[in-house]
């Protein structure tokens, strides 16, 4: 009986359909993501781990917690800056801007003490 179960729940997982895309801008490039999908998410898929800037010293900072704490993956979304990346869901046509496109001298040469 218990491996029936299991069986049904497996064949209902499996025929669950994906969440709706939706698409993003992602520093002036047009990105797909899924609906609720966290902005940290897309962008470290999208393979851009550079969210922000240490304010001293001006290297890059990138996702660390996961859940808001740390404050490592600030971003601006849809023009409001210090919005933490990972607790932010996406949402159809969102401006997301990283620190590449804020500071991008300082995420090319690694930081003002580099």
């Amino acid at each position: 009986m218990i491996l029936m179960n299991w069986l049904n729940a497996l064949k209902t997982q499996q025929t669950r359909s994906r969440p709706p895309s939706v698409t993003v801008v992602v520093d002036g490039t047009p990105r797909q993501a899924w609906a609720g999908q966290s902005v940290a998410a897309v962008l470290v898929a999208a393979g851009i781990w550079a969210l922000g800037c240490n304010p001293v010293t001006g290297q890059p900072r990138g996702p660390f917690c996961g859940m808001g704490v740390c404050l490592e993956c600030r971003v601006t979304i849809d023009g409001c800056p210090g919005t933490p990346a990972c607790t932010e869901h996406v949402a159809d046509g969102m401006d997301i801007r990283t620190a590449l496109a804020v500071f991008p001298e300082s995420t090319e040469s690694g930081g003002a003490d580099a």
